[in-house]
C-alpha cells in the first residue's frame, strides 16, 4: 500500500466514538539494512527529521483521537510494531503529508538483490506539510 496516510484517514473516519483499531504498522526482520530504523514501510519526516507515526497523529489529531505505539521483539530475531487508535470523540483527520514519490519505493526490489527474502511492502515517505 503505497498512500498509509489516507489508510489512516480512511480508519479515523469510520471509527465510532471510543472505537478502537489495533493496527500492525511494521515488522522488522533482523536482516533489513539498519538504516530502515523500526518502521520502513511508513516513514514521516518534520523539517527533515524522521517522526515517529504515533506522534505525528498526536500532534495532528489529538484532540479527536489517541494513538500509543509499542515495538515487540519477535522469536528468532527483529520486531514488529503495532499501534492501538482510540477515537475520543466524533470527527475526521487529515494528516497533511505530502506523499515523496522520490523517496518511495517497492521493498520487493532490494529483497531479490540481496537475497532477503523478508521484506516485501511498500516504504512509503512523507513529509509534513
Amino acid at each position: 500500500m503505497r498512500r498509509k496516510d489516507h489508510a489512516l484517514e480512511e480508519i479515523v473516519r469510520v471509527l465510532r466514538s471510543s472505537g478502537q483499531a489495533h493496527l500492525h504498522i511494521d515488522t522488522v526482520p533482523p536482516s533489513v539494512p539498519d538504516f530502515f530504523g523500526t518502521t520502513p514501510r511508513f516513514v514521516v519526516y518534520q523539517n527533515d527529521v524522521r517522526v515517529p507515526v504515533e506522534q505525528l497523529l498526536g500532534d495532528r489529531c489529538g484532540d479527536v483521537l489517541v494513538a500509543q505505539s509499542r515495538t515487540v521483539e519477535k522469536d528468532g530475531g527483529g520486531n514488529f510494531t503495532i499501534m492501538r487508535i482510540l477515537k475520543a470523540q466524533p470527527g475526521t483527520v487529515n494528516l497533511g503529508l505530502n506523499f515523496d514519490v522520490a523517496s518511495s519505493f517497492s521493498l520487493e526490489a532490494i529483497s531479490a538483490e540481496e537475497n532477503r527474502g523478508c521484506l516485501y511492502g511498500y516504504r512509503s515517505v512523507f513529509r509534513c506539510q
